[in-house]
Formats: C-alpha cells, sequence, structure tokens
C-alpha cells in the first residue's frame, strides 16, 4: 500500500510537470497564431488599403486561434468606438483573449493599438512591424529555451514526487 501511495505521489508531481509544459507550448503557438494575425492586418491595410474596422474584420475570418479571438472580441467592441478609443478597445480586446502571453508580450501588443488607426499608414504599417518582430522573437527564444526547460519541469516534478514519497515513507 505504501508502495503504491509513493508511486502515485511521483505521478502526481509529474503530472504537474506535464502540466507546466503544456502551458509553454501553448504560449509558443499563441505567439506564432498572434504573430499570423499581424501579418494578416498588415496585408489588409498595406496591399488593399482597407479602413481599419474592414481591415479587422477581414484579418479575422483568416485568422487562427488567438489572432482569430483577438480580432472577434475587437471588432464585438466597435460599436463603443465612439464613447471609447480604439487604443482602449484594443487594450480591453487584448487583456480578454491574450491571457496565455506574458504581460511583457501584452504590453508590446497594447502600445501597438495606441498606434493603430491613429497616425498615417506608413506610421501603422510600422508599428505592425515592429510588434510583429518583437513577438516572433520571444516565440523563437522560447522554442529555443523548450527542450531544456522540458527535462528541467520533468526532472524537478518528478524528483518533487519521489521527495514527497520518501519523506513520507
Amino acid at each position: 500500500m505504501r508502495a503504491l501511495g509513493a508511486l502515485l505521489l511521483v505521478a502526481g508531481g509529474f503530472s504537474f510537470g506535464i502540466c507546466a509544459l503544456r502551458e509553454k507550448r501553448s504560449r509558443i503557438a499563441a505567439l506564432r497564431q498572434i504573430e499570423g494575425m499581424l501579418a494578416l492586418l498588415c496585408a489588409e491595410l498595406e496591399l488593399h488599403e482597407a479602413p481599419l474596422p474592414e481591415a479587422v474584420s477581414n484579418a479575422a475570418r483568416r485568422a487562427d486561434g488567438m489572432g482569430r479571438a483577438l480580432l472577434y472580441e475587437l471588432e464585438a467592441q466597435f460599436s463603443r468606438l465612439g464613447e471609447a478609443s480604439f487604443a482602449q478597445l484594443w487594450t480591453t480586446a487584448v487583456s480578454r483573449t491574450c491571457v496565455q502571453l506574458l504581460p511583457q508580450e501584452r504590453d508590446e501588443l497594447n502600445r501597438l493599438g495606441h498606434s493603430l488607426g491613429r497616425y498615417e499608414l506608413s506610421a501603422q504599417l510600422l508599428a505592425l512591424h515592429a510588434c510583429r518582430a518583437f513577438l516572433e522573437e520571444r516565440r523563437n527564444g522560447a522554442e529555443q529555451a523548450f527542450p531544456a526547460e522540458r527535462r528541467l519541469w520533468l526532472g524537478l516534478s518528478a524528483a518533487a514526487g519521489a521527495f514527497l514519497a520518501i519523506l513520507l515513507l
């Protein structure tokens, strides 16, 4: 019975590590989806010269995952555009949909919201490219660190479970 309890503690610790790794993997996927959405939004503004609400709507239909959710949330708030600024609507949409991103990444997206619809097209495109480059750099760093973090999290979580098992036996 004790051996079974010890095994369950080790497995519980190991599962904690798996959950942490799942979160890290979903953050990488979310960054990729946001990057794709920014590329679509940039293309809509640059190539089709669409007004911002139309560009958001068109990009939302073609975006994936979190990028789609962000643009649909923003689109749903366009009715409040007179009472709140575009930047406020964008910040609200980011805070509601981008929960998997780190605070620095959400802050960068929020800075982008202050440029969109406010300046001339070239400045908006520059802000989109800068934000996309920042998020791409963050994603690349997370992808490069993931194999080492995977070994670390799995090892530490299994060791913590084993430590608890030894402690309780």
